[in-house]
């Protein structure tokens, strides 16, 4: 049946199968280049624009499409489901994962577009999960089909409760004239949090808390590895969760453009109520991650480490995973590998801070491998025995960049 409007002009399908065509596609991108290539395809997508949009949304997402398209509604438009600035709805009054099957969506273009890049956070999230927690061979995600999707459904639920409880909360941008209430609000917000936390089932609230305990874990990892010595920021972890999943990836992958000072130091109780909240529900008795089939990854014999034999997996070393090693030995705790003697004469703790920050942990590494042949960069080894190498050939990396020894005055 052809569309009003949708004559065919040089384009060798009907309606029905340019239809056909959009709906298979499995990506937004794709749909908006296949949309624009022709006017026929324009009209046609016009004419059907809702349904083409969420089977193309339900293509690209699989089956978080419940828990995304809820976060979507709350991020725009959070001021519907709080009373002013007060307090929330009640829990019965939010929106619910069930409202959102297929037939019951229905976007315009820029939710589409918004479902797509939160997706892209979730995605990534996931890959750098399955690299800390599976296999640490893999910057790509190793998970299997239910594990991927046990995680997403764990981390949309997060965001979920980040945007509503969290940094964009109105009661958490209470302007100063409305201060004496805030403490009243504040309690207000925590209950009602809690009740929306435990109205997940357990088998829901494992993955929940397991995606909350990893932002955290990556929350943690930026304040270690950027600003360890800086007082300011020493509850920045606490900060970024309270923010969400983006700011939280943003931060990691070294972009703090989200991070606002003023609210970081004005707003603790908020961000600290916020984590206790996670910390007091979770339920007794964990057997695992609640994500995870296997609670320990890949069998952690694969990883040996070639200077001691100890066997491990959370602490050890290659290629594969030096870029994290930044946020489990900051450049400010170099120093402490250092042997007196040498220390005392070359330079002060924060000059070799500003030198190790100079250059990406991964090329760090590589170039102390360069100075030696006992090890080999592509095995692994234990964070003790990283530590010693490290401390063992810092002073002739360093004068191989050409930082000349401290001469004293």
């Amino acid at each position: 049946m052809q569309e009003p409007g949708s004559q065919r002009t040089n384009f060798p399908f009907d309606a029905d199968l340019t239809d056909y065509l959009l709906i298979t596609l499995t990506d937004i991108q794709t749909l908006e280049s296949f949309v624009l290539s022709s006017k026929f395809v324009y009209h046609v997508f016009q004419a059907r624009r809702i349904s083409v949009l969420r089977t193309v949304i339900s293509n690209h997402l699989g089956p978080v499409l419940p828990q995304a398209v809820r976060l979507l509604k709350v991020m725009v438009d959070i001021e519907s489901y709080w009373q002013g600035w007060l307090a929330p709805l009640p829990l019965s009054k939010l929106p619910k994962e069930s409202d959102f099957s297929l037939n019951d969506i229905s976007l315009t273009p820029r939710e589409a577009r918004m479902l797509v890049v939160n997706h892209d956070v979730v995605q990534e999230l996931e890959s750098l999960y399955s690299w800390r927690k599976k296999d640490l061979r893999s910057e790509s995600s190793q998970l299997t089909q239910q594990e991927s999707e046990r995680f997403q459904q764990g981390m949309y639920r997060v965001w979920f409760l980040c945007a509503m409880y969290g940094q964009s909360a109105p009661a958490n941008r209470v302007t100063k004239s409305r201060s004496r209430r805030s403490a009243k609000t504040l309690e207000k917000l925590g209950r009602m949090h809690a009740q929306c936390l435990q109205s997940f089932t357990r088998s829901q609230l494992e993955p929940v808390l397991e995606t909350w305990r990893f932002l955290r874990t990556l929350a943690n990892w930026v304040s270690n590895a950027e600003f360890l010595t800086h007082e300011d920021f020493r509850s920045l972890g606490g900060y970024l969760v309270w923010s969400g999943p983006a700011t939280t990836l943003r931060a990691f992958r070294g972009n703090m453009s989200l991070v606002d000072r003023k609210v970081l130091l004005s707003m603790s109780a908020s961000y600290n109520q916020f984590h206790d909240v996670f910390t007091s529900n979770q339920p007794r008795n964990l057997l695992g991650s609640g994500i995870l089939e296997s609670p320990f990854g890949v069998n952690s014999d694969a990883f040996i480490c070639q200077k001691c034999n100890v066997r491990g997996f959370g602490g050890i070393w290659s290629e594969s995973n030096w870029s994290y090693l930044r946020g489990i030995l900051p450049p400010s705790r170099i120093y402490d590998l250092i042997e007196l003697p040498w220390w005392n004469t070359y330079m002060d703790a924060h000059s070799l801070e500003n030198i190790c920050r100079s250059v990406p942990y991964p090329q760090f590494i590589r170039e102390l491998f360069a100075l030696q042949s006992t090890y080999k960069p592509g095995r692994w080894l234990c964070t003790d025995c990283l530590k010693t190498f490290i401390g063992d050939n810092i002073e002739e990396w360093c004068g191989s960049q050409g930082y000349p020894e401290r001469v004293e005055q």
